[in-house]
């Protein structure tokens, strides 16, 4: 039993923190390691002009291009504010609809 928040386990290949974790410098997190409880980082795309480097794991795909808008009705702007979140959508930058029926 431990009577503190943060304590290494024995074997020490454990660390348990019970509280806040505040890094001021550089946090570095190995290659093979895996890191559970946060957010999925968005799906890896290739970059078009990488010089063969590495895809950044942060890079997002970008949503079909939305030209800008010459609607001279508001039926006509709302068809067009319905295509740029249906392609917000399909580019998995925005939730899609839930069930219609529900």
């Amino acid at each position: 039993m431990y009577n503190t928040q943060n304590h290494g386990e024995q074997g020490g290949s454990r660390t348990v923190i019970d509280g806040e974790l505040v890094v001021n410098g550089k946090l570095i997190i190995g290659e093979d390691a895996v890191v559970e409880g946060l957010m999925p980082v968005p799906t890896v795309i290739e970059e078009p002009q990488n010089n063969g480097a590495a895809p950044s794991p942060f890079l997002m795909q970008p949503c079909e291009n939305q030209s800008q808008s010459h609607a001279t009705t508001v039926a006509a702007l709302r068809d067009e504010f319905n295509l740029l979140l249906t392609n917000l959508k399909d580019a998995g930058l925005m939730e899609p609809d839930g069930d219609p029926d529900a």
